[in-house]
């Protein structure tokens, strides 16, 4: 689940911490999806895409079990050993635009970030952290009817969102 107050509060920690460095192995995994009924929110995309690429697809899975035998102290025949709830952050660049003629448009980045962990009742210890990086894409129409009161949002004709999952991240810390 995104989390506002949760990013907020990471933000400036990640920010004098984090390195990204380059990508392990990804391929070109992308996702497209096209609605005239509601306007995508894309960091809720983004957790969805995640959870799905996590869930289904084989490569993804292979990276992830890869990088969880790297991280020192994690045991995967341990039932206490296992992944937190992720968090997405929206990372730069990003780019939103929007006017009554030509709709809208925005495009950018988002980090998921999946804490590692060890948890019994009342202690839990985080061991490591995944980090996934995504790009996206969302243009839609919009317009305003006749009708539509002062300071109301316009009505959705229809948009469109694409993600591109673009590999998993190596932290390194730096000071």
């Amino acid at each position: 689940m995104v989390q506002r107050s949760a990013m907020k509060k990471l933000l400036p920690a990640i920010l004098s911490i984090l390195w990204l460095c380059g990508p392990a192995q990804a391929g070109n995994i992308e996702v497209t999806k096209e609605s005239s009924t509601r306007k995508f929110d894309p960091a809720k995309e983004v957790q969805a895409f995640y959870q799905d690429l996590l869930e289904k697809n084989p490569e993804v899975k292979q990276q992830v079990a890869t990088r969880l035998k790297s991280i020192k102290d994690y045991d995967p025949d341990d039932a206490h050993c296992g992944m937190g709830d992720p968090q997405t952050l929206e990372w730069m660049p990003a780019r939103d635009t929007w006017d009554v003629e030509s709709g809208f448009q925005s495009s950018g980045h988002f980090l998921v970030i999946q804490p590692v962990e060890f948890a019994r009742a009342k202690w839990r210890e985080r061991l490591g952290t995944l980090v996934a990086e995504f790009s996206f894409t969302c243009d839609g129409k919009t317009k305003m009817d006749d009708d539509t009161p002062d300071g109301e949002q316009p009505s959705l004709i229809g948009n469109k969102i694409s993600i591109q999952f673009l590999g998993f991240r190596s932290l390194q810390l730096s000071r």
